[in-house]
């Protein structure tokens, strides 16, 4: 799981494994989660996405619309386009 900021929006990131694949799904399903503070992202992150209020495009693996190393710069505006479906 990944979790971006943009501007005031969050966004949750989810690949999940594949028990038949033994593997990850090649894609992230992605939601708009409400705000989340320093502190509930310090919190357990099972069912996080239960909380969000909306469900985006998934997006490819390799098709992040940012670096995960960095985490510090985020452009958001491909997924928000809904590209990299």
């Amino acid at each position: 799981m990944v979790v971006a900021r943009h501007g005031e929006d969050t966004f949750l990131f989810y690949s999940r494994f594949d028990d038949e694949l033994d593997d990850y799904i090649d894609h992230y399903e992605v939601w708009r989660m409400p705000h989340l503070t320093d502190e509930e992202l310090r919190e357990s992150w099972v069912g996080l996405e239960s909380r969000a209020l909306e469900s985006m495009p998934p997006v490819g693996l390799r098709e992040l619309p940012f670096t995960v190393t960095t985490r510090n710069s985020i452009d958001m505006d491909v997924l928000l386009r809904g590209e990299g479906r």
